[in-house]
């Protein structure tokens, strides 16, 4: 079963996506900042992770960034998930962001982009 990481600090996102990729067999762990994903990290490596920009704290961009310097964390894929399309098409400069998915985003956009990555 793969494991998903899905950080996002609005609950009703993170409930949206586990509930959508948990009935497609995927294992979804939940972080609510980009530290507690570090934090969670520490002791799971996950497939891959679905990643909000815009969240109190460390962005969604800083994240992807210590995880690029990172050897282990730097190997995991990072579906960037934003509400802004200036954000979605720079998703490219940072090296583990390798999909990118704007908000709102449909239960098949999400399921079929997940799918692929981890295919």
């Amino acid at each position: 079963m793969k494991t998903i990481l899905v950080v996002d600090d609005e609950n009703n996102i993170r409930m949206f996506i586990q509930a959508n990729l948990v009935l497609r067999g995927f294992e979804v762990v939940e972080a609510v900042s980009a530290e507690d994903a570090l934090e969670k990290m520490q002791s799971l490596t996950p497939d891959a992770l679905i990643l909000d920009v815009l969240m109190p704290g460390m962005t969604g961009w800083e994240l992807a960034q210590t995880m690029a310097e990172h050897e282990r964390l730097g190997k995991i894929p990072i579906i960037l998930l934003t509400a802004s399309i200036s954000d979605a098409k720079m998703a490219g400069s940072v090296t583990n962001v390798v999909e990118r998915l704007v908000k709102p985003v449909s239960s098949s956009d999400l399921v079929a982009t997940v799918r692929r990555l981890l295919s």
